[in-house]
């Protein structure tokens, strides 16, 4: 039901009741959005502040129409007064102020820069055509590395493939040094042209895999439901490559860059080009088992912590994953369905995690697991 008392008090209020809510809806004579009133919950919820006090007024307003409503509809007799007393007269009636919540945060979109501009958390350019994150009605610009989780909940999120990249920069400046120091004539000219060591485009493969999974999270996660954390040193020594805190599962996610290689299971075995490769398996457990201890004060949660290997370029039965000794392993595209809420539940209980308890959640993994 709605209506429309007309333009009072400099706005233009219309109520709506339907299915349980009863609110009114305040705009300005220009069209602008206000904010509403919701009576059910006795708040008022502004977007515009700067018409916060016609807002209060219409919300006193409204709050004396919805009582006298209840008033008349209740057939019970009214209580007696109570005498006024010389303690009661002498104490002033105190005008209660309603209770404002300002609009939630919209949640950062991620577009094509359509002019040059400058990271708001970072002050790096994004050129012109680049992707970046912007929250919406706001001059808030956020470059790739500076993920939108970032700037909603504070956190130090980390950046993807970042401890291996610096290890592949170290290894590829001792191989041009050496190359100087034993050809000082041709030393240049062998650094640019030359081979790499095995061990650096090893490292350099595995920054471009961490990078790739972890640009696809964050995109997950700028629709809202799931907060990443990347790169984040164990106490132990190694590191997480990403840690995805969703609404019915913790994730651990270990990127893996083996461009064609085919992945299969035999004999209870995981194989890579039909090699078995269970130290992968073993590993990601790890780091599964580290998160589970960290959240152990919340068992629970702990027993819904997954673990995922996301193959970057890897090449997969039909079915495009498989399962072996409880962790998810199939390419990036799967790896992230599941790690976004869908797929099979390991462990005890299914939970159900509010965007407070996820938020509460990612503070203390980050504490627990700083960014390497």
């Amino acid at each position: 039901m709605r209506e429309q008392p007309g333009d009072l008090g400099g706005l233009v209020e219309t109520r709506w009741k339907r299915f349980g809510h009863d609110r009114v809806y305040l705009e300005a004579a220009d069209g602008t959005k206000v904010g509403h009133i919701d009576l059910v919950k006795d708040e008022l919820i502004l977007d515009e502040p700067k018409y916060e006090t016609a807002a209060q007024d219409a919300f006193v307003r409204w709050r004396e129409i919805a009582g006298s409503t209840v008033v008349d509809a209740d057939p019970s007799p009214a209580p007696e007064p109570i005498a006024e007393t010389e303690a009661t007269a002498a104490e002033p009636a105190v005008a209660t102020r309603p209770s404002i919540r300002p609009k939630a945060p919209e949640l950062p979109m991620l577009i094509k820069a359509k002019y040059d501009s400058s990271c708001t958390a970072c002050g790096r350019v994004v050129k012109k055509g680049a992707d970046l994150f912007w929250i919406p009605n706001t001059s808030v610009v956020v470059c790739p590395s500076c993920t939108a989780v970032d700037v909603q909940a504070g956190l130090d999120t980390g950046t993807a493939g970042s401890a291996a990249t610096r290890k592949a920069n170290a290894g590829s400046r001792k191989h041009a040094e050496r190359l100087l120091k034993a050809y000082p004539m041709l030393g240049e000219y062998l650094n640019a042209n030359a081979h790499k060591p095995a061990h650096v485009r090893s490292w350099i493969r595995g920054a471009d895999g961490e990078r790739i999974v972890g640009r696809k999270l964050d995109i997950a996660a700028q629709k809202g439901r799931l907060i990443v954390l990347h790169d984040r040193l164990l106490p132990s020594g190694g590191n997480i490559d990403h840690i995805v805190i969703g609404t019915r599962r913790i994730c651990v996610v270990d990127a893996k860059h083996y461009r064609n290689a085919k992945i299969t299971k035999r004999n209870d075995k995981l194989c890579i080009n039909g090699e078995e490769e269970e130290q992968l398996i073993d590993g990601v457990r790890m780091q599964k088992f580290a998160v589970q201890d960290a959240l152990s004060d919340r068992p629970l949660i702990a027993d819904n912590v997954s673990a995922i290997l996301a193959f970057v370029g890897a090449k997969f039965n039909i079915s495009g994953s498989i399962i072996h000794r409880g962790v998810w392993c199939s390419d990036v595209k799967e790896a992230i369905s599941y790690a976004a809420h869908r797929g099979p539940i390991f462990g005890g209980d299914t939970i159900r995690l509010t965007d407070e308890e996820r938020l509460e959640i990612a503070q203390i993994l980050a504490d627990k697991f700083p960014a390497n």
